[in-house]
């Protein structure tokens, strides 16, 4: 990974943009890696549109949890539910412009992943 990604990736997780919580929340979605400890906690507002208007996380874990989760956050702010439910993991591995990992894709997809089986229970 060259240094330019790897300095994205820090101030990601060093100087998050959407660390927090928002109460109340439309949407919360939580998941947790049992094998390495990683947790992320989303919480979502959407307006009438269906659209992301507010994103916040929170969560403990390895920098690339933590910096994916707030990469993801930026990623999906202002999009409709609709096109979120549409969105491939690759999409997300993308973000960070380097090959990631097979050990690690389950850390930079926690929060994606968690805040796809909510909109999938959602849906059911």
């Amino acid at each position: 990974m060259s240094t330019l990604y790897r300095e994205d990736i820090l101030e990601h997780a060093r100087n998050p943009h959407h660390r927090g919580k928002l109460e109340p929340a439309d949407i919360n979605a939580s998941l947790a890696n049992t094998t390495c400890g990683d947790e992320i906690i989303l919480s979502l507002r959407v307006n009438d549109e269906k659209t992301v208007d507010e994103i916040k996380f929170e969560g403990r874990g390895c920098i690339i949890s933590q910096a994916a989760a707030d990469m993801f956050a930026e990623y999906i702010f202002g999009k409709k539910i609709k096109e979120i439910t549409k969105i491939v993991p690759e999409s997300i591995l993308a973000l960070f412009g380097a090959p990631i990992t097979p050990s690690r894709q389950t850390c930079a997809l926690l929060a994606y992943e968690a805040l796809r089986r909510q909109l999938g229970k959602q849906n059911t």
